[in-house]
This record gives C-alpha cells, sequence and structure tokens, in this order.
C-alpha cells in the first residue's frame, strides 16, 4: 500500500461508534462531493429494520479485533488484508447480482444513490432534504426518482 494509502482508504479507525449514540460516525478521507478531497464526516442513521447499518457495524468491530484501527474497514481475505478497491466492490456487485437471478446490466455503481433516491422520494422526504442526505451539489438526484405508474396517472388526472 503506498504512502497516499490512509487518504483515499477507509480504515478501522474511520467508523466511531457509541454506545448512547444511535449513528455512525464516519470519517470519510475523500468524497466525490467534496472537490478538494479534504474530507467529510457524515453521520449514519440507525434503522430500526434487518437493514441496519449500526447494527451490523457495531458487532463487526467488536469481533475484528485482531487487526489495528489503521487498517482497511473492509478488506477481502482474513490474512491478506488486501483493501476493498472501488472496482473490486463494482465486480462483486455484479456477482451476487448474477447469482441472485437479477436481470444483467440491471445494477451497477449508481445503484445504492439510486435506491437511497428512490427510497427518499416514496416516504415524501423534501427535496431539500434529499439533496442535504445525499450530499447532491447540482439536481442529478432527480434522475433517479422513478414514480410508480399508479402516481404518474393520478398526476395526469389533475392536469
Amino acid at each position: 500500500m503506498g504512502h497516499t494509502f490512509w487518504t483515499w482508504v477507509l480504515t478501522k479507525g474511520s467508523i466511531k461508534t457509541r454506545a448512547s449514540r444511535r449513528y455512525l460516525e464516519v470519517a470519510l478521507p475523500a468524497s466525490t462531493t467534496e472537490p478538494f478531497r479534504n474530507g467529510i464526516n457524515p453521520e449514519i442513521a440507525t434503522r430500526y429494520d434487518n437493514t441496519c447499518p449500526v447494527s451490523a457495524m457495531k458487532p463487526y468491530l467488536a469481533s475484528d479485533t485482531h487487526r489495528a484501527s489503521h487498517e482497511p474497514l473492509f478488506c477481502n481475505g482474513r490474512y491478506q488484508q488486501l483493501v476493498f478497491t472501488r472496482e473490486y466492490v463494482i465486480l462483486k456487485l455484479y456477482q451476487l447480482a448474477n447469482m441472485a437471478g437479477l436481470e444483467q446490466g440491471m445494477y451497477n455503481r449508481h445503484s445504492f444513490s439510486r435506491g437511497a433516491t428512490r427510497l427518499a422520494a416514496e416516504v415524501r422526504i423534501s427535496d431539500s432534504e434529499m439533496k442535504t442526505l445525499g450530499r447532491w451539489r447540482c439536481e442529478a438526484y432527480k434522475r433517479y426518482i422513478e414514480y410508480p405508474s399508479q402516481e404518474r396517472l393520478a398526476l395526469a388526472k389533475c392536469c
């Protein structure tokens, strides 16, 4: 791992959890939403269902006692310590979608943004709140919103 490793990769020390708080504090070393690559510190809220990232991360960190806090947060292989690259994650996403029998090409690297944006629209989060949650600087997030046909038909009747 080169000398710039720590400026681009999430490490175990990037995640902070506290018993009294119901969210994760994440220190992202770089983000596409901030061009100067100074890092951002988003907070990930608890979800009260089986997809909760906070509930998943706490036992993961507690069980990962054999590695130092400066090691990669996620790596492929217990002993190799190879960091998850963007390409690795995208390849795994494609492989898992294929194994699940999903249509090829149905999922890509934007699927997480698209899914989060669609969910936010479904629960009627306002545009400004959606923009804040997704750290969008422009209106590009609106491309991901797909309204159900029943809702589109109801709107069409109003016009």
